[in-house]
């Protein structure tokens, strides 16, 4: 071979590996050109979802933003979840805050039972002091019309012994 050919030929081996190399990255490219003229339809609600209006809505597009667009709704509804969980972790916490208002209830109405009395709490408070009020006292020094004195009464009971024997 002469020096002329192998000059042709690396030059023939570096064009070949040029229109290589331009093939591939036509390849590589192409799918991403192709989607950006394919057509596709946007329907309205998806396009609420993202944008929150259906303003500014095109029914047709190309492909490549219509997959821009997927990668909103499925980022979009993430970040929902992730909301609407953190709030329903909010509302039991919350919810188990306001639960204890159930031991106040609880230790309240034992309380009502220790000063008024219950089935299952015999002595209240309440009756322990109105004996100690001085109500019988007041009460044995009021004396109504026939009522009978000590005596009378012990007078009386002996009368009804005497018939009896």
């Amino acid at each position: 071979m002469t020096k002329k050919t192998k000059t042709a030929l690396i030059d023939l081996r570096g064009a070949i590996l040029l229109v290589v190399c331009v093939l591939a990255l036509v390849a590589v490219s192409c799918q991403s050109l192709v989607d950006r003229v394919t057509p596709c339809e946007v329907p309205e609600q998806t396009y609420e979802y993202v944008h929150g209006t259906t303003e500014g809505h095109k029914e047709i597009t190309s492909l490549y933003e219509v997959k821009k667009m997927q990668d909103k709704v499925i980022v979009k509804h993430r970040d929902s979840l992730v909301e609407l969980s953190r709030l329903i972790e909010d509302e039991n916490y919350d919810y188990a805050d306001a639960e204890k208002i159930k031991a106040e209830i609880k230790k309240a109405e034992e309380f009502r039972d220790l000063i008024i009395g219950s089935e299952d709490q015999q002595f209240s408070v309440l009756g322990v002091l109105a004996g100690l009020t001085g109500g019988t006292f007041f009460g044995r020094m009021l004396k109504r019309p026939g009522d009978r004195s000590p005596a009378e009464v012990e007078e009386v009971v002996a009368r009804a012994k005497k018939r009896v024997v």
